[in-house]
């Protein structure tokens, strides 16, 4: 357990960074078995949290706008993990429990929010520059919706949160269609 966490009021307050498990080839294979690409989402997460790690360091020695668009994309990213994926309550009723199929969704919708923000950041030109800034504003709705996902019941049918969550993946998707076409 993290004290630092644990006095900022995020529970469960085990440092990403620093928590690991003995079982990771064990638990891969049931992983796979479950949603092939599982395993490949949790590696992103690891990266994502890790970069963080390096780049607040040097946020707090030179300030934010000193970093490039990817790297404030890999900030915004691991904040939207830490905060809407990894912090839970046990006392609100969204909360409390996490079925594998909601994990897998929220995952999935990151790592898709994720991929997408750098392929646009980093594929625009200097005329055009793309950056976090204006993502962010261009896809309001579809961010906030990333944001809460995390409030979508565990006590549905899977078969539910699945659609729920496959809804958020394809606006994500079709926002950044929508964006880049404009570029």
């Amino acid at each position: 357990m993290d004290k630092k966490l644990a006095q900022k009021k995020h529970f469960p307050a085990v440092n990403w960074n620093d928590s690991f498990t003995k079982y990771d080839r064990q638990l891969e294979k049931y992983y796979t078995r479950e949603n092939p690409t599982f395993p490949k989402y949790v590696k992103l997460f690891k990266k994502i949290l890790q970069d963080e790690r390096s780049l607040s360091e040097i946020v707090q020695l030179v300030g934010k706008d000193s970093l490039g668009e990817d790297a404030k994309v890999k900030l915004e990213v691991a904040k939207m993990i830490r905060e809407d994926f990894l912090m839970q309550n046990s006392f609100t009723p969204h909360d409390y429990n996490c079925p594998i199929v909601k994990t897998f969704g929220m995952m999935r919708n990151i790592c898709k929010f994720y991929e997408l923000s750098i392929k646009a950041v980093s594929a625009t030109s200097e005329d055009n520059k793309m950056d976090l800034a204006r993502i962010k504003k261009a896809l309001k709705k579809e961010y906030v919706s990333l944001t809460v996902m995390n409030r979508v019941a565990p006590s549905l049918p899977e078969e539910e949160i699945r659609v729920r969550l496959q809804k958020i993946h394809d606006e994500v998707v079709k926002g950044f269609q929508d964006l880049t076409a404009v570029i």
